[in-house]
């Protein structure tokens, strides 16, 4: 007993002074991982061991991977044997065996056709703006070529350079390891007038010869590049959009790219450093299209072959560290010692490099381990990493030792992983709902932690995917993932904290989180109160099912509430509601994030009227329908000059006849809002029925513009009549408050100011940012000592 109690005040001590101290801190990370690890594969035992199919397992295995071998060898011996016969036969005629035997040779020294890059898919390049307009002629960027071996390189490749960099004013410094040049480097040197050798210390090793290119580099952003290095056209716009991106978190010093071998799988995704001073690469031999290595993420360093730095951060941190033998662990060092400075170093995926005469080793990899043939294996690397533990040693005691923890050791971010699990994909340009689970990630990742978003069907949709992941955003998709139950058994012990949203989405889910998942806080999204908008939809809507509908959303979502650490609803009224059905739920309300916009355009040139809505909510059509044929007749007689503009996605075909035959303007999706939020006169929310809190009627107020609005499109927002908008609820009424709106310009912008007031006082990052830093503060109890919240 007094063991266990002695253990118990060591394990509190610990969580106390973890976040403080790097080893302790190091040692809770390893020691939580530990502990995670063992009661998975203690799960996963037990269910193996109920089953016969586990012992074919390793035997399966190593037959899947010698037919996966065999089909990679005869497609490339189907594709190549043409070409192979044709150079044997040619060879054999013209000169024999000594002749072939000589341009095997000469060929196994070439680096691969600059054509090869063309296997770069052609949605990353389109993803990726035209670098000069990113920068403009007043961005200077400075390429320094590292050339080890003179002889690899051609005018053909110096062009290709010197072409990427005349994209925009810059200059390429090539950098030898003497002072001699070759005829295909004299020849670019006078064709090419970006190209030029800097002015260096003969005698010098290449590192302090790259040190001095840097110091003579006149652009504020340095590019070290390597010879052997392939990069498409846009990957340099990828890498310089990437380096100018600033955070809450930190502003980016270093961006590293994608490295891929010539078949176009991984080589690295940047590297994990560990507290001996090795590191291990990122997804060596893995697709390149894997969620893990797909999104934009702060890591802890890349290799000098191709990084791109802020020449304000370079110069700061002091420069290349001369005293090391290789590029690998002075490159290592360089981003080492930019994190200590507060700079970010960052993962471009977008940015796709093809490393020359590099194939990654695959057969024998095993997950979390270092592959053969990594950092370790050369003697002067031997002597670096030697040197390098030497000069870090106190920030490695705040890494964990190599191989263990890989999977969540590859985000070097400071807060919680956090797994978001959505009915769909989010689209924030069409629903409220997505918009507000968008910009709560993003105060998350503000927060410091690491966000990986799964929707229910693990759809990958384009371009939402991508946005999401260009914010640093893991999105799970298929078929790199079956399920998402099988995503949650599989990688249960990443997750510090598990949000599943809307009712029928949590149900499926819940269970499993708290069986594989006891450690997690598990949090329900209501998103709004289904039960609730079902009930209050009864009253106009005499659909059968509604009141079945009605009651398994109410028994779901009290069940839920019950079952889950907490429950977040959107408005006082919805908390109010839930907890008189589950008062020993724990609720909380986090509702949607609108901050004001800085200028509002004044009334002047203002006119006409806006609905804003996704419609495959039902209120919202209701809305538009009570709006055409009850409403807007009424006033389109009394004001025949106005138009009225519907916006919303997924736009039913009957509502837009209906609409266009009343006379309102059915606009349907549109792409860009602000032109209607800045030039109409003022919005207009006539929901009958719903819950939870109006997205449309935020955004309307939040950019100044007044709303004329009904009781249910207020709730839970503590707005007044007259004070910050103006409510009707019958159509008469309705009609007199647009005329007002339309004709009283003082109470227009009196509406104006106070609405924009009422949006940053309720609805402001702020106000989100608090509630968010209460819910990881829970989170940090449970991941510290394990307690029961």
């Amino acid at each position: 007993m007094a063991d266990n109690q002695r253990k118990d005040a060591r394990l509190k001590v610990a969580a106390t002074d973890w976040s403080t101290n790097p080893a302790i801190g190091a040692q809770a990370r390893h020691l939580r991982y530990l502990q995670r690890r063992v009661v998975t594969l203690e799960r996963h035992l037990h269910e193996a061991q109920q089953t016969r199919a586990w012992r074919l397992s390793a035997l399966l295995g190593a037959g899947e991977r010698r037919v996966r071998k065999s089909i990679h060898i005869t497609r490339w011996l189907w594709i190549s044997w043409p070409r192979l016969y044709s150079l044997i036969r040619r060879r054999l005629t013209q000169g024999g065996l000594p002749e072939l035997f000589a341009e095997l040779k000469r060929r196994r020294g070439q680096s691969p056709s600059i054509a090869r890059s063309g296997a770069v898919s052609a949605t990353k390049r389109a993803r990726v703006a035209p670098f000069n307009t990113l920068n403009g002629d007043r961005f200077r960027l400075s390429i320094i070529l590292i050339i080890e071996i003179k002889e690899k390189i051609t005018y053909d490749r110096l062009r290709l350079i010197a072409d990427q960099a005349e994209v925009a004013p810059d200059e390429v410094l090539l950098v030898t390891s003497d002072s001699t040049t070759t005829a295909a480097m004299i020849a670019a040197l006078a064709a090419m007038p970006v190209l030029r050798i800097p002015d260096l210390n003969a005698g010098s090793s290449l590192l302090n010869r790259c040190q001095q290119a840097a110091r003579q580099a006149r652009g504020c952003a340095l590019l070290f590049l390597s010879e052997q290095a392939l990069m498409p056209p846009n990957a340099i716009a990828a890498l310089f959009g990437t380096l100018s991106f600033n955070s809450e978190i930190g502003v980016v010093g270093a961006v590293t790219p994608m490295r891929l071998t010539p078949s176009h799988r991984l080589s690295d995704a940047a590297q994990i450093l560990s507290s001996d001073g090795s590191v291990t690469p990122v997804g060596a031999g893995e697709h390149p299209e894997t969620p893990a290595y797909a999104y934009l993420r702060e890591v802890d360093a890349g290799s000098l072959s191709c990084l791109m730095l802020s020449t304000q951060a370079y110069r700061q941190v002091g420069g290349l560290d001369a005293s090391y033998e290789t590029l690998e662990y002075a490159g290592i060092d360089l981003c080492l010692a930019l994190r200590a400075q507060g700079w970010r170093v960052l993962y471009q995926p977008d940015a796709e490099l093809i490393q020359a005469n590099t194939e990654s080793p695959t057969s024998d990899r095993v997950q979390g381990l270092p592959p053969q043939g990594s950092l370790s294996d050369s003697p002067a690397l031997q002597r670096d990493q030697q040197r390098f533990r030497e000069k870090w040693a106190p920030e490695l005691l705040g890494y964990l030792p190599p191989g263990v923890a890989a999977r969540t050791e590859r985000d070097r971010l400071p807060g919680p992983r956090l797994l978001w699990v959505e009915a769909c994909m989010l689209t924030p340009d069409q629903d409220s709902g997505s918009l507000r689970t968008l910009r709560l990630m993003t105060i998350l990742q503000a927060l410091g932690c690491k966000i990986s978003f799964a929707a229910d069907r693990l759809e990958r949709q384009e371009p939402y995917t991508h946005q999401l992941q260009q914010r640093g955003i893991e999105v799970l998709y298929r078929p790199y993932q079956r399920s998402v139950a099988s995503l949650i058994e599989q990688q249960a012990e990443d997750y510090d904290l598990i949000i599943l949203s809307r009712h029928y989405v949590a149900r499926r889910y819940a269970a499993l989180v708290r069986r594989v998942a006891p450690h997690a806080l598990l949090v329900f999204d209501s998103v709004d109160l289904h039960w609730l908008r079902l009930r209050r939809q009864q009253a106009w809507d005499q659909d059968p099912m509604l009141p079945r509908l009605a009651e398994i959303a109410y028994r779901d979502e009290c069940a839920l509430a019950r079952q889950c650490d907490l429950t977040l609803v959107v408005s006082d009224v919805e908390a109010q509601a839930l907890q008189q059905a589950v008062p020993s739920a724990r609720i909380e309300i986090l509702s949607n994030v609108h901050d004001p916009v800085a200028e509002v355009p004044d009334i002047e040139g203002r006119h006409d009227l806006l609905f804003v809505g996704g419609f495959q909510h039902p209120p919202n059509v209701d809305a538009v329908e009570y709006f055409a044929r009850e409403i807007w007749p009424l006033f389109h007689a009394q004001r025949p000059e106005a138009k009225a503009y519907v916006i919303g996605s997924r736009l039913p075909a009957s509502l837009r006849a209906l609409g266009e035959q009343r006379g309102l303007c059915m606009l349907g999706y549109v792409k860009d809002l602000e032109s209607y939020l800045r030039g109409c006169r003022f919005s207009i929310a006539p929901l009958r029925y719903g819950a939870g809190v109006k997205g449309k009627v935020n955004q309307s107020l939040s950019h100044g513009l007044p709303v004329v609005a009904t009781s249910v499109a207020i709730e839970g927002m503590r707005v007044t009549h007259e004070q910050e908008l103006l409510v009707a609820d019958r159509p008469a009424d309705f009609v007199q408050a647009m005329r007002r709106l339309d004709e009283d310009d003082a109470l227009w912008r009196q509406l104006s100011k106070a609405g924009q007031a009422r949006m940053a006082e309720q609805f402001g990052t702020a106000v989100a940012r608090a509630k968010l830093q209460e819910l990881l503060d829970l989170v940090q109890r449970k991941m510290r000592v394990g307690a029961q919240i």
